[in-house]
């Protein structure tokens, strides 16, 4: 890419979900909000018509994407200004009156201001209340500040221009929030010659959608400058809920990326032009060129010492299946994963992360694909979007959406995904946050884009409780046994915790009890199934008044709340991965006493088979036994299939609150 970015862009439109026509218009229209003027009705304002029961409510969010010439040298860079202003309503608004941006090291925040407006007067937030604390490394940092003298009908604003160098990469705008939003509006400038991609999702057709031109003069020579200006209004509040990848793949958003530079003749010759990633292929060649990409990999320079490291491991190994195991434990276990997913490594190149033994993904992963190649396995990479950044789209090559790399070995036959970022990883487990549908399959061979299918690791866990009462106490023998992510979570935790701490955590605070022994299996085997075995004295296991005693067989298992809340539910349930849970309770009758009552058992099935619930209690010879079965077959239920799958969870909760009823003889 030539350095100096000249006088001029266009905007290319893709529409996802609607086609879109611009108004044109005559003359530059009004910013939708002036700072420290507020209409009447927004003061005035007790309730939130379309939402009355909303807390807050964002009267209007505006902000515009600018590319200008940097004052310093050729370069362009991206001005982007912000203006938002917020109606608080109740008191429980009022309690989150404080706003965290975040921000790359080689950007630039400035003309910041922050206000609270009463009936009775302005609050300035003070300079000295603004906070800009370093993340990830020092790569980002978060900007934190509160609002002062916040009550039931205030507003609050903020506003403030940020500078980047990102001019291929323009920050994305979201519509929506987690509250309701009167107006959003986005404006965008471009001048002539370049060309960039819109990538639209949005809910609904935009309320206006307009564009401007005008005359104007970039580096010294008259271009057009173009804006495009799109508006929604009344946005619902996005509330999150359990089982989701990220709100923002559901929230109305536009994406932008360089698509193409048209150098203008003169000064550059006729036809000069640069394209940018205009095809899955094109990206893949430029990650393969990136020197914090593929490029670590086409120079054994940068990963000599690893090798050398890695043919140790290998020594006498000939099976290839077991080299790569042997690798990939070696690479696993040599690095500390520092948490932080990217496509790009952070380091120089690979020896130093190798030397330093820690890493972000990228890094790590990229160590085990040299050692793979070296050992002359087949192996690829994977580019891929984590659950927290977001689904990947595929109609148009936008390199921001991916944020992680694993790699794909072909060997013996058989394909396996590898992932060594996690100490509980083994191969064909990748990380639960890699567990977002399909990556990006990297072969610069391969002329159409190929997508990698990332099926989930099958999980499923078995507790089992023996129960006797002796006098006021009773003695539990409690076994519980897990595979695949269920045994990962309870392996990492159980590393990571104190054994007190994690019994604890694990047994929840439902019951009093005590614990004579413990016992863990498998802690430091991954791809293991995990066990633990604990001989428990709980103080109140059952309730007992007057001849009865009352008993919920579930015990410390019992969910603690309903697993959905939302009526309505407009975005998927993604549960990462399918599961089966399977719980036994044998339950020795006291001397002296007899069944009055015990729940019914019951059968509950999802359609088609997507999953499944069985709660059957037996009475048999002094013994009361109940086996219960939790069983989802799938990762993903679509927003029609919402209203059954929460009321099946919500009679399984029900279910798991009812009591066996002893009386004494």
């Amino acid at each position: 890419m030539r350095k100096f970015l000249t006088n001029g862009l266009r905007l290319v439109l893709l529409f996802i979900f609607f086609q879109l026509t611009f108004t044109p218009i005559l003359e530059a229209q009004a910013p939708p909000l002036i700072w420290g003027i507020v209409p009447d009705d927004d003061l005035a304002m007790t309730s939130y018509t379309l939402d009355p029961d909303a807390d807050k409510v964002v009267l209007c969010s505006y902000g515009t994407t600018t590319l200008v010439k940097r004052e310093a040298s050729d370069d362009l860079e991206v001005v982007y200004t912000r203006h938002i202003r917020i109606k608080i309503l109740t008191e429980e608004g009022a309690k989150d009156a404080s706003v965290k941006m975040s921000y790359h090291k080689k950007e630039k925040i400035f003309k910041f201001e922050a206000q609270t407006i009463n009936p009775d007067g302005v609050s300035k937030v003070r300079k000295e209340d603004v906070f800009d604390e370093k993340q990830d490394g020092g790569r980002y940092y978060t900007r934190k500040f509160a609002f002062p003298d916040v009550r039931v009908g205030s507003i609050i604003e903020y506003k403030y221009s940020q500078n980047s160098p990102f001019v291929a990469i323009p920050d994305s705008w979201y519509f929506q929030s987690d509250i309701p939003v009167k107006w959003s509006e986005c404006r965008f400038t471009l001048p002539e010659h370049m060309e960039y991609v819109q990538v639209s999702r949005v809910t609904k057709p935009y309320d206006i959608k307009e564009v401007e031109s005008r005359n104007t003069r970039s580096f010294g020579v008259s271009a057009t400058e173009t804006t495009f200006r799109f508006v929604l209004k009344d946005l619902p509040a996005m509330e999150e809920e359990s089982f989701i990848t990220t709100m923002d793949d559901y929230r109305s958003r536009i994406q932008f990326q360089l698509a193409r530079i048209d150098y203008p003749s003169p000064p550059y010759s006729a036809g000069a032009k640069d394209e940018f990633m205009t095809d899955w292929a094109d990206l893949i060649r430029r990650w393969m060129k990136a020197e914090s990409g593929g490029r670590q990999i086409k120079y054994k320079a940068n990963h000599k010492k690893i090798l050398n490291a890695a043919k140790l491991v290998t020594a006498g190994i000939t099976d290839k299946e077991k080299q790569m195991e042997a690798l990939f434990n070696f690479i696993r276990d040599s690095y500390s994963w520092d948490g932080n997913f990217w496509r790009y490594m952070e380091e120089k190149n690979l020896n130093t992360a190798f030397e330093n033994k820690s890493g972000n993904g990228t890094a790590i992963n990229l160590s085990l694909l040299a050692c793979l190649q070296a050992a002359d396995i087949e192996v690829y990479p994977v580019l891929l979007s984590t659950r927290d950044n977001g689904k990947l789209q595929k109609i148009y090559p936008i390199i921001q959406q991916f944020d992680h790399i694993i790699l794909l070995a072909k060997v013996n036959g058989k394909e396996f995904l590898l992932d060594a970022i996690d100490k509980e990883l083994s191969p064909n487990m990748i990380h639960p946050q890699s567990l977002n549908k399909e990556g990006l399959l990297v072969d610069e061979d391969l002329k159409n884009p190929a997508w990698v299918t990332l099926p989930p690791q099958a999980s499923d866990e078995l507790v089992n409780i023996n129960l006797k009462l002796d006098g006021d106490e009773s003695e539990a023998e409690f076994t519980g046994v897990y595979n695949g992510y269920r045994a990962r979570y309870k392996r990492k935790s159980y590393k990571n915790e104190k054994e007190e701490d994690y019994i604890e955590n694990r047994l929840g605070n439902l019951y009093d009890f005590e614990v004579e022994d413990a016992e863990f299996q498998n802690a430091d085997k991954p791809g293991k199934r995990f066990v633990e075995k604990m001989t428990l004295t709980v103080t109140d296991a059952v309730d007992k008044s007057g001849d009865n005693i009352y008993i919920n067989p579930l015990l410390m298992e019992q969910t603690e709340e309903r697993v959905f809340s939302l009526k309505k539910r407009t975005y998927p349930v993604d549960i990462a991965y399918p599961y089966v849970e399977k719980y036994i309770l044998n339950f020795d009758i006291p001397e002296g006493y007899e069944v009055v009552s015990t729940p019914e058992s019951i059968k509950l099935k999802l359609p088609d088979g997507d999953g499944s619930y069985l709660y059957l209690v037996e009475v048999k010879d002094k013994r009361i036994q109940l086996r219960s079965e939790e069983r989802l077959n799938k990762p993903v239920f679509q927003p029609e299939e919402y209203d059954g799958l929460k009321e099946f969870f919500d009679k399984i909760f029900d279910k798991e609150g009812e009591q066996i009823v002893l009386k004494k003889m």
